[in-house]
């Protein structure tokens, strides 16, 4: 683990939400095709990722066991990308304003 002293004065909390859900192994995920207009319907966050449905049907198949085949790693799902701007890592807020990855 590592600890990044940041520079930045102050941010909104608000503005640091996830896009899309974490993945649930229940949901049953869909594809869509509009790329424009994807919802929470056929993307899933999965550790520091975001994956896309490519089936019309993919309830219980996990997105890194089945990338490539049920799965498509989408973009980078750190909703601290801002604080953070590596690509291999999540962050997470700790309450003193450290960010760990």
């Amino acid at each position: 683990m590592k600890y990044v002293k940041q520079e930045i004065l102050e941010f909104t909390d608000t503005n640091l939400t996830d896009k899309y859900n974490e993945w649930n192994s229940a949901t049953t995920y869909v594809l869509e095709v509009n790329e424009t207009l994807l919802t929470s319907a056929s993307m899933v966050r999965y550790g520091s990722y975001y994956y896309r449905s490519l089936t019309g049907d993919n309830v219980g198949f996990n997105p890194v066991e089945y990338e490539y085949i049920k799965w498509m790693k989408y973009e980078v799902s750190n909703k601290f990308a801002m604080l953070d701007l590596s690509a291999q890592s999540k962050s997470i807020y700790e309450g003193d304003m450290t960010v760990t990855f």
